[in-house]
């Protein structure tokens, strides 16, 4: 096992430390040791004794974010543990050399992949289950995307979303692609009845004639362009999955920030730069803005946009929100009191943990001793062996925040070793 610890430099340049079996996590111990042949068991027996010693490895493992993030194009990936400062590298799929890829969004163990100008897909890293979307017309505009459930769930519900400038228009894509799946299913069925039903009163009729008319179809099918036939039922399919809808605010303008929406009791709920909150129903598939909470930034400016980033996550059935403007200014950490609506203004999570990203944010209601109440960043030391966080008690950040270095595609998100 290599863990590599400085993935700022190239790979080939790096001081790589063989690391024992012992010292990895049990999630990845298991999942080693179930990648291995029946020969390579036999000549590793004390990897094999210690996995099989843990009853049930996956339910006792302690299981955190990590920051997972590509530095070619060919889909090896490096994998950095925050809490243990420690780095591994694995290869990730179906990724194309070729093209550009990007990664959107993680919930779940899943993570949401954009390649090229053709391709989303859906994969989870480690059990290397993928989940294909088709593609919506304007995906290379949305400022958030995110999803209901696990993607692999009948009910599960894709989002993206992007707005005007000035937030007086909204426009929102769903996507339901198991749904739509049983749909097709029932679709295909009743067809099957019907062509049972018309297979019996063809047999009435005259063969001589119905191969006549067979020949006459034949010969005028033979005329077609198959080439723009194809190019019709592949945008066909593309516009089957997605569902368009545009929002209009004439009063009250929502410009949808750089984060993803969080899914909350049923609904998307967007965080705004500004602090006031909107809510997408996609039960009814109706956008509204939220008279409460007030913003915390109401005098906020187009100019002001974009000097401070805004996060929204989950704890505990709780929204929390984050704004970070640099190093030089604490994070404001602030609560929905939902008797009020209201943003209350917090110092400590309850010994929880938050990793922010605008690409996907994640909260642990718990972690490991001597790790709570901190927030993390997707930014590393530049010995590439300890992520950035800031401390809510002792408030300050470690390391140096400005002397971190961030890769650009990565994403955090929580490993998870069995299917769906």
């Amino acid at each position: 096992v290599n863990v590599l610890n400085n993935f700022n430099k190239h790979e080939d340049a790096q001081a790589t430390i063989k690391a024992s079996w012992q010292d990895l996590p049990i999630e990845m111990l298991e999942l080693t040791v179930s990648n291995l042949s029946l020969v390579d068991r036999l000549r590793f027996p004390s990897v094999c004794k210690q996995w099989s010693s843990v009853s049930n490895p996956v339910a006792q493992a302690k299981v955190w974010p990590w920051l997972m993030h590509c530095v070619r194009q060919d889909g090896a990936c490096k994998m950095f543990d925050p809490l243990c400062g420690v780095e591994y590298t694995m290869k990730v799929g179906p990724f194309d050399a070729n093209e550009r890829h990007a990664f959107r969004f993680s919930k779940d163990g899943w993570v949401i992949v954009t390649q090229g100008d053709d391709s989303i897909f859906v994969i989870n890293p480690f059990t290397k289950e993928i989940v294909k979307l088709s593609m919506a017309g304007g995906w290379y505009r949305f400022t958030g995307i995110s999803f209901s459930s696990v993607p692999t769930s009948p009910d599960c519900v894709f989002l993206g979303v992007c707005s005007s400038p000035k937030g007086d228009g909204i426009k929102v894509w769903t996507c339901r692609p198991n749904e739509e799946e049983i749909e097709d299913n029932e679709i295909y069925y009743e067809e099957e009845t019907e062509d049972e039903e018309r297979d019996s009163e063809e047999n009435e009729i005259n063969y001589e004639e119905e191969a006549d008319q067979d020949e006459e179809k034949e010969a005028e099918e033979n005329e077609i362009n198959y080439d723009e036939e194809a190019e019709d039922e592949e945008s066909e399919t593309e516009e089957d999955y997605w569902s368009e809808f545009d929002f209009e605010n004439d009063e009250v303008m929502f410009p949808v920030a750089c984060n993803n929406p969080v899914y909350f009791r049923g609904e998307f709920y967007f965080l705004e730069q500004r602090g006031n909150l909107s809510v997408f129903n996609p039960g009814n598939n109706e956008w509204r803005i939220l008279d409460k909470p007030e913003p915390i930034h109401a005098d906020l400016t187009p100019y002001d946009e974009g000097k401070e980033a805004c996060y929204m996550v989950e704890l505990r059935g709780e929204l929390i929100a984050v704004f970070h403007r640099n190093a030089n200014e604490s994070p404001r950490v602030l609560k929905l009191d939902e008797s009020k609506m209201e943003w209350v203004e917090i110092e400590d999570i309850g010994g929880g943990a938050l990793f922010l990203d605008y690409r996907a944010s994640i909260a642990l209601p718990s972690s490991e001793a001597g790790h709570g109440n901190r927030i993390y960043f997707p930014k590393f030391s530049e010995d590439g062996k300890q992520a950035i966080f800031y401390d809510m008690e002792a408030k300050k950040y470690s390391p140096m925040f400005y002397e971190a270095k961030e890769p650009m595609n990565c994403v955090w998100f929580v490993p998870k070793l069995q299917s769906d």
